[in-house]
């Protein structure tokens, strides 16, 4: 996702360091001239990490991957949504990579109360059948166990555009929703400030701590880092082009937008 515009001084595995040694946001001052201005800020580091006014949203005893247990050590019963930014068609500096976020909350729990557990997190550059390798079945070449192989989610919230169009014709998409796997999808494309406003409406559960994130090992927080960042360097302008890389958080906004509608039937007689 970054590339040196002086590859003989800057390579990239040296550039990755110097943004691990000076965090994210001194790493944007000084070598990419965007530094962001706390008004423009809609999700603040704060609210993940914690302090005296926020809980925090990092759990330290859990890792992705691990489903989060009730007290006497049982996995909890869990409402699973997988998210998916299928981030096509990009070619700038900010070009995102296709990516899955699977996000979950007690079945029958309240979205206005309860937690969300991040269970698991995944994105990579590859093509059409791998991307449904990840979403389904897995591959070893990959490597990958599938999402839904793995953990059987409950519903997948896909973004509506052209490459998720011809995605979503594929055989393997229909066999797989004649198998009962939901595949649903949300359309930003007639309303270019969607993902603005909506990501913006999650500004509260982050806030009070309702949102879990794996941060038990050092693969754990590092993971957990990248997505954070992306939280806090969320942006875009005011004609709904992105300003920053934000392929985590329109992920994580889809698995949120399937947890609601879920809920919203409970309310008519289908249960979280």
């Amino acid at each position: 996702e970054t590339k040196p515009l002086w590859p003989g001084f800057w390579t990239n595995e040296s550039l990755h360091a110097e943004r691990e040694s000076l965090g994210l946001d001194n790493f944007n001052k000084r070598y990419r001239c965007s530094p962001m201005d706390e008004s423009e800020m809609t999700f603040r580091r704060e609210w993940f990490e914690g302090d005296e006014s926020h809980p925090g949203c990092l759990d330290r005893t859990r890792s992705f991957g691990q489903l989060p247990k009730d007290d006497d050590s049982n996995d909890l019963d869990l409402f699973e949504a997988l998210g998916f930014d299928p981030a096509s068609g990009l070619a700038t500096r900010f070009a995102a990579f296709p990516t899955f976020v699977l996000n979950s909350i007690v079945k029958g729990g309240d979205p206005g109360k309860d937690t969300r557990y991040v269970i698991d997190a995944y994105r990579a550059q590859v093509g059409v059948e791998w991307l449904l390798d990840i979403m389904l079945d897995g591959n070893p070449q990959i490597p990958h166990p599938g999402f839904y192989r793995k953990y059987g989610f409950d519903v997948c919230k896909v973004e509506k555009n052209g490459f998720t169009n011809l995605m979503l014709t594929h055989h393997r998409i229909t066999e797989a929703k004649r198998k009962g796997i939901r595949i649903e999808t949300h359309e930003t494309g007639r309303n270019k400030l969607d993902p603005i406003s909506g990501v913006k409406g999650m500004e509260a559960i982050f806030r009070d701590g309702l949102v879990s994130i794996p941060y038990k090992t050092d693969r754990d927080q590092k993971l957990a880092k990248e997505i954070i960042d992306q939280f806090v360097y969320f942006s875009f302008d005011r004609s709904g082009r992105r300003k920053s890389l934000p392929d985590y958080t329109m992920a994580f906004w889809f698995s949120a937008l399937a947890i609601r509608a879920a809920n919203q039937h409970s309310h008519t007689g289908r249960n979280l």
